[in-house]
C-alpha cells in the first residue's frame, strides 16, 4: 500500500470525512473508534448547527447566520460566518450537493464573491451549505473520486448561489457588528456611516453602493 500515508495523515482524512457526513446527514449520530477508543462524537438532530458546533466549537457556530434559499434552479440551506469569523484557506467551506460533499470552485467563488469588499485580504468565509439541485444538471463523473463535478447551467447556479448567501449576509446587517462597520476591513464607522448604511437598504448594498459612499465620504466627494 505504498499510496498510503502516515497513520496520522489517513486517521485525519477518516475524521475529516466523518465531520462531513455529519453535516451533510445531521438528523444521524456519528462515533468514530481508534484503538478500541472512541474519539469522535457527533451527535445527530434536526439542527444542522450542532455538528457545526462541535466542529467550528460552540461560540463559533453561534454566530453563524443560517442561509435559506429557494428557486426553481437550486434550494440552498445552511449556515454563513459573519464578516469577524474568517480563515486563512478554504478547508472549513463545506458544500453539499443533493448531501453528497463536493469541492467546487465554482461555489467557493460564488461564496467569497458574495462577501465582496466586506473581508480581510487573504481571508476567506467559513461556511456549510447544502445545495439541492435536479441531478440532470450535475455531472459527477469528472473526478476519481467523485469529489468534483460539473455543472451544465454553470453560470446560473454561481449566480443563484451568490445571491443566496449575499442576500442573507445584507438581510442580516453583516457590516453592522456592534457598532462597528466592517465593509472596509479593519476600519471603525462613525454614527453617521452607520445610519449612512440603514438608509441605503439591501438591494444597493448588494450592488456595493455601501463601499463607494463611505469611501465617497472620507475623500469628500458626493455620490448619487
Amino acid at each position: 500500500l505504498k499510496f498510503m500515508r502516515t497513520q496520522a495523515t489517513e486517521f485525519a482524512h477518516i475524521a475529516e470525512a466523518v465531520n462531513r457526513f455529519s453535516l451533510s446527514h445531521h438528523d444521524i449520530s456519528f462515533s468514530l473508534r481508534h484503538n478500541g477508543r472512541e474519539v469522535l462524537l457527533r451527535t445527530g438532530g434536526p439542527d444542522l448547527r450542532e455538528p457545526l458546533a462541535q466542529i467550528l466549537g460552540r461560540e463559533n457556530a453561534e454566530q453563524m447566520l443560517p442561509v435559506a434559499f429557494s428557486s426553481p434552479l437550486m434550494e440552498v440551506k445552511g449556515f454563513v460566518s459573519p464578516v469577524a469569523l474568517t480563515r486563512a484557506n478554504r478547508a472549513q467551506q463545506y458544500f453539499f450537493v443533493n448531501r453528497r460533499w463536493i469541492r467546487s470552485r465554482t461555489f467557493s467563488r460564488a461564496l467569497e464573491d458574495a462577501y465582496h469588499t466586506l473581508l480581510p485580504l487573504h481571508r476567506r468565509p467559513v461556511a456549510a451549505l447544502l445545495i439541492g439541485l435536479d441531478p440532470a444538471l450535475v455531472d459527477v463523473n469528472v473526478h476519481p473520486t467523485k469529489a468534483e463535478v460539473r455543472f451544465s447551467r454553470e453560470g446560473e447556479v454561481f449566480q443563484a448561489l451568490r445571491r443566496a448567501i449575499r442576500e442573507r449576509t445584507v438581510a442580516a446587517g453583516i457590516m453592522l457588528q456592534e457598532g462597528v462597520v466592517s465593509g472596509v476591513a479593519g476600519t471603525s464607522r462613525t454614527a453617521a456611516e452607520l445610519e449612512m448604511l440603514r438608509m441605503v437598504g439591501a438591494d444597493m448594498a448588494s450592488e456595493g453602493f455601501v463601499h463607494e459612499a463611505i469611501t465617497a465620504r472620507h475623500a469628500g466627494r458626493r455620490v448619487a
